[in-house]
């Protein structure tokens, strides 16, 4: 077996008019200099001798006291024992200040925390940098002479996530410190240096990643070096150490230089006085401030519950988190708030170059679009109008909305008016409505809409017609299972004949005037349903809703897969405007009352709840997520880790709503090819989930004893090993519990280790949850990448 070792150098740029060591000024392009210490002097003589650059000394120790880096008791000159050549019209001194040494800085990894050490941070200069385009390399030295800080870690890293979690937080602490502004890409440089070694051996021969110039290159870089050194050592061969660059065109490291051992040292005591340490730089505060991105982050996942990635979003610039703070003491609710600051309102000022402090975005500006939207007085086409114009015109929402007469209209009367007239031209199209057909009726709401120019609320639109044509159809969608099937005389379940589930369901509905339709499927028992199945049910659901105007849809289902399917629906249509109530019945409907009790109470649900997702089994109402199925019975079902039922949310996709079929299906079983479960027992063997790993999966859900403390003790390797060996072979590990708890790695000492191997665990999401939620990602990421954002999402 192998494990991975791998330290970054970090070279961060400070714009600075001056020079690290002399007082020249720093140019885009320069002469041959006549000053002696950026000529490279070699003798200590007073004419030669260095001064250390005030600002960079200041802005370096203040990030070396968050660092919790060791001040030295004295600072001494050394010089690069092999300097960069450079040509002659640019000249740096190749002199080196160690200011701070032995320090860290934790990360939040996969659920963990994780310290990486720091082993030193220096004062250079700049000596330029390596870029790629059109396939050549060239050396780029525009910035060549500028002050800037080396800072190199230990070799605490085991792949590429961990590096790019730890370059999120140095990247939030250099910003805090105002060493860099909002792009790091553009002011820092990372050389990674990989070590794949034999499992308890000393790390040796490390290979070179130069020039990674941004914090996604670091991390696939990684990776694919972790891997391509397996394959050299797997195969009997040796890893040389050598430099590499990142072909990010093929998703490989090449071949750049040969390099030797790591052995010999890289700087030697320069011929300069050595000097005592600044009492001002010795004195820098110790401790993380709360203030810090890092600890924003945190602050707001766990005090509004916002998903990890827009938390990331917001925590990387301090104005973004005073306008959320800002915006939720006026009242708008947390999570939209930071949603529309991570999403429309950062595309908007990246389109046009601004920066929010310095844009006509104000916090009551941005607070009262917000709140407009939340009042229905605008929907949310408008919101987004209105926000994009405040950002051009300088205008405030109020003022743009009376003189571009944008504003909704939601007045009763005014709606009334517009549907009366247009029912008025539309006699044939009501007549059809009432005898059923569903067609015509977003014909006439489309018609509502264009006449009053868009401004019209189809939410009150669809309402009040609704009224009018005395047409609130609840949708049943039949899907199968013992709630629409009977048993014959020889005792097998039949499904029943369309014209009996139809006499069921308005049976059981009662006054609610409902439409019945099955779902084509060709499964009968809900264990056998497919993807297919899955993306004919969505597809319909969407439609009910969007095209037929459904008041609400229930979906009777079976019992065995229903938690499956439930939870699938609230990643889809969490955002549902209308109710969609999944039930079932563990009898068939001549057995027992069950099946026309629980149709009656979803249909009910259906014509009444608000939007959102919901299970009715048994008189009880239970969220579709973390839904699970214990027993055969009318009480058979119930709800792990949850205080209160979750019925509304984010869902995962808009564009759910005018999927196509075919389309669904094909990305469900593409999606579903690439996926595994597995479920640990005593005495699991270690090829089995080996073989499951080899076999093409991409992910991997694993059911652990609860928190990962099953270690396949007395096989040839443990999880620990099995996680690694997946990272390897670039499967992802999610992690889900057998019982009802939360999984979190760092409660026993046997298991702490499993988030540094690459497993993630998904905290109080059961399996079924998980499955479904690697599908509905897949419908909205693009690559790998986004799919890993939105999963990690509600695992951080």
């Amino acid at each position: 077996m192998f494990e991975s070792h791998v330290y970054l150098e970090i070279r961060i740029l400070l714009d600075m008019p001056e020079k690290a060591f002399c007082p020249c000024p720093v140019l885009p392009l320069r002469t041959a200099s006549s000053c002696p210490v950026c000529a490279g002097a070699k003798k200590a003589d007073s004419e030669a001798k260095p001064r250390l650059n005030p600002l960079a000394a200041s802005k370096a120790s203040e990030l070396a006291g968050i660092l919790s880096l060791k001040n030295p008791q004295s600072l001494v000159w050394e010089g690069f024992v092999n300097p960069p050549e450079l040509p002659a019209e640019y000249s740096i001194s190749g002199l080196s200040l160690l200011l701070g040494s032995q320090g860290s800085l934790e990360i939040g990894i996969k659920g963990a925390r994780k310290r990486i050490g720091i082993e030193e941070l220096r004062i250079e200069e700049y000596s330029g940098r390596l870029i790629r385009s059109a396939g050549k390399t060239r050396m780029d030295y525009s910035r060549a002479g500028s002050p800037c800080l080396r800072l190199k870690t230990a070799p605490d890293f085991e792949f590429g996530q961990e590096a790019e979690a730890f370059l999120f937080d140095l990247r939030g602490i250099l910003q805090y410190l105002g060493i860099i502004e909002n792009n790091f890409d553009a002011a820092a440089r990372c050389n990674a240096y990989v070590c794949l070694c034999e499992y308890a051996k000393p790390p040796e021969n490390y290979v070179k990643l130069r020039n990674l110039n941004s914090i996604n290159f670091v991390r696939k870089a990684i990776n694919a070096e972790i891997n391509r050194q397996e394959e050299i050592q797997a195969a009997g061969g040796r890893v040389p150490p050598e430099s590499r660059l990142w072909n990010e065109a093929e998703s490989r490291t090449d071949r750049f230089k040969e390099r030797l051992e790591d052995s010999h040292s890289r700087y030697q005591r320069a011929p300069y006085p050595s000097f005592s340490v600044d009492p001002a730089l010795a004195t820098r505060a110790q401790a993380l401030p709360e203030d810090l991105p890092s600890r924003q982050r945190e602050r707001l996942t766990r005090d509004f519950g916002i998903p990890f990635q827009d938390a990331l979003a917001l925590s990387e610039d301090s104005e973004r988190i005073q306008l959320f703070d800002q915006s939720v003491k006026a009242g708008v609710e947390p999570q939209m708030a930071a949603r529309w600051i991570a999403t429309e309102l950062t595309r908007l000022l990246k389109r046009e170059g601004k920066r929010l402090g310095a844009s006509p975005i104000s916090p009551s500006r941005f607070a009262t679009i917000l709140s407009l939207l939340s009042a229905k007085e605008i929907h949310i086409r408008m919101a987004k109008r209105l926000l994009e114009t405040v950002l051009l015109e300088d205008k405030d929402p109020e003022t743009i909305l009376v003189e571009r007469d944008w504003k909704q209209i939601t007045d009763p009367a005014a709606l009334n008016a517009l549907i009366q007239e247009v029912l008025a031209e539309r006699e044939g199209a009501i007549n059809r409505i009432k005898t059923g057909e569903s067609a015509p009726y977003e014909y006439i709401i489309g018609l509502v809409l264009e006449r009053s120019r868009g401004q019209a609320d189809p939410a009150r639109v669809r309402e009040i017609l609704r009224t009018k044509l005395g047409c609130p159809f609840v949708h049943v969608l039949a899907m199968g299972g013992a709630i629409v099937s009977s048993t014959d005389s020889s005792g097998l379940i039949q499904p029943l004949a369309d014209k009996k589930v139809r006499e069921l369901a308005a049976e059981a509905a009662g006054d609610i005037v409902i439409k019945v339709e099955r779902v084509p499927l060709d499964a009968q028992a809900s264990e056998e349903i497919s993807p297919a199945d899955w993306a004919v049910l969505a597809a319909m659901i969407a439609h009910k809703v969007t095209a037929e105007g459904a008041r609400g849809v229930v979906v009777a289902h079976g019992t065995d897969t229903l938690a499956y399917t439930a939870a699938l629906c609230y990643w889809l249509f969490a955002e549902s405007p209308v109710p969609i109530v999944l039930t079932a019945s563990s009898a068939t409907p001549e057995a027992s009352d069950e099946a026309r009790s629980n149709l009656s109470q979803a249909a009910q649900l259906a014509a009444s709840a608000k939007g959102g997702v919901y299970v009715a089994m048994g008189g009880k109402v239970l969220s579709a997520l973390n839904l699970k199925f214990e027993r055969i019975g009318p009480d058979g079902f119930r709800n792990w880790n949850m205080d209160s039922p979750r019925f509304r949310g984010t869902a995962f996709t808009s564009g759910i709503w005018d999927a196509d079929q075919d389309i669904l299906r094909s990305i469900f079983e593409d999606a579903i090819r690439k996926i595994c479960v597995l479920r640990v027992y005593p005495g699991m063997r270690s090829e089995i989930m080996r073989a499951a790993i080899d076999s093409g999966t991409r992910y991997l859900i694993l059911e652990l004893f609860d928190s990962g403390t099953a270690n396949l003790r007395g096989t040839s390797f443990s999880l620990r090993d099995a996680f690694s060996y997946a990272r390897r072979r670039g499967v992802t590990v999610f992690c889900t519990s057998q019982q009802e708890g939360i999984v979190d790695f760092r409660r026993y000492s046997s298991s702490h280790g499993l988030a540094r191997a690459g497993a993630l665990p998904m905290g109080g999401l059961s399996t079924e949850s998980v499955y479904t939620r690697l599908l509905a990602a897949s419908l909205e990421a693009e690559s790998h990448e986004d799919l890993m954002e939105l999963m990690e999402a509600l695992s951080n």
